[in-house]
């Protein structure tokens, strides 16, 4: 494993724990709500975008 790739997993996982913290703290908020889905919806979504943003960025920058 090349540092290339340890350093993307590293940046992964803190991606994904800080998605995780935002998402349940919306889940938390919105726990009274009949909403929830909408919310877990969006925040999917945005999640999705971020990190397939980032994968484009990371990879176009790594590999050239």
């Amino acid at each position: 494993m090349d540092k290339n790739t340890l350093v993307f997993l590293l940046i992964v996982l803190a991606v994904v724990t800080v998605v995780g913290i935002l998402f349940w703290k919306s889940y938390e908020s919105q726990k009274a709500e009949t909403n929830r889905s909408d919310v877990g919806v969006a925040i999917a979504n945005s999640a999705g975008n971020a990190a397939s943003s980032f994968f484009n960025a990371f990879w176009g920058g790594g590999k050239s």
